[in-house]
């Protein structure tokens, strides 16, 4: 009969079942699709400065929040001039703000990053989880549109069309 096999660890975990892991990056214009389409670019005193950016990167910006452009180096998508006087009235959707510093809602972006839905019941900024197959990551930013049961996994790959989602996985927080 073969031994039985016993041990402590110091350390506990909360299984959070099968999760979904998108992905989401920074896009790089010169790596997206055109055609060119009208665009904005603003700066701090919400000044709207027409331009052209490909259209799939703006799709794209959109869609993940920032990107680096050709002529305009780092953007991210435009909130607050929207509502300002003087906005632009087709401005909604094709305006970005020049000149910004990346990082996550709680913490520096790499590929061992996670965003989590800012409501998660037992996930925030800070913890540490475990995917099986993928390994431990840390949670450094926020994903408003996540799900409960979903991860948004950041990855530095710049492309404009073949960041897919990672599949569903056993997700585990360590403590």
């Amino acid at each position: 009969m073969p031994p039985e096999a016993q041990g402590t660890l110091d350390y506990h975990i909360r299984v959070l079942g099968v999760y979904r892991h998108s992905q989401y990056n920074i896009p790089e214009e010169a790596q997206c699709a055109g055609p060119d389409v009208a665009a904005y670019v603003t700066d701090p005193l919400c000044a709207f400065t027409p331009t052209t950016l490909r259209d799939q990167f703006v799709s794209q910006v959109n869609l993940n929040g920032s990107g680096r452009s050709i002529n305009h180096g780092n953007v991210a998508r435009e909130f607050f001039c929207l509502s300002q006087p003087g906005a632009p009235a087709d401005a909604q959707g094709r305006s970005f703000r020049s000149g910004v510093t990346f990082s996550g809602t709680c913490g520096g972006l790499s590929d061992s990053t996670v965003a989590v839905l800012p409501t998660h019941p037992y996930l925030s900024c800070g913890d540490r989880v475990y995917i099986h197959t993928v390994g431990t990551k840390d949670i450094t930013d926020l994903c408003p549109g996540c799900a409960q049961a979903q991860l948004d996994n950041f990855t530095t790959d710049g492309s404009c069309s073949s960041v897919t989602d990672l599949g569903n996985f056993m997700t585990i927080k360590l403590f």
